[in-house]
């Protein structure tokens, strides 16, 4: 996608679809993360574990956010 900002070229609905499962990857891998770095830590305090509290609830909200994208369908003539 980054290709069609340089070009001027408009993104297509495709590249939007791509951009969307990538993201999904990453905020595969991200929650993945936070929760191996949660096994790993010693006990924690209230402060850190409101941290995580907060990094957690964020990543739901961009989970819900991709997943609420629309799926676009295309029917070929």
């Amino acid at each position: 996608m980054t290709d069609k900002i340089y070009d001027k070229t408009p993104p297509t609905v495709e590249d939007y679809q791509k951009l969307i499962e990538d993201l999904r990857v990453r905020l595969n891998v991200l929650n993945a993360s936070v929760f191996l770095l949660e096994e790993r830590l010693p006990p924690r305090d209230q402060e850190m574990e409101n941290y995580l509290n907060k990094i957690n609830s964020e990543l739901e909200v961009i989970r819900r956010m991709i997943i609420t994208t629309p799926k676009v369908v295309f029917q070929k003539n």
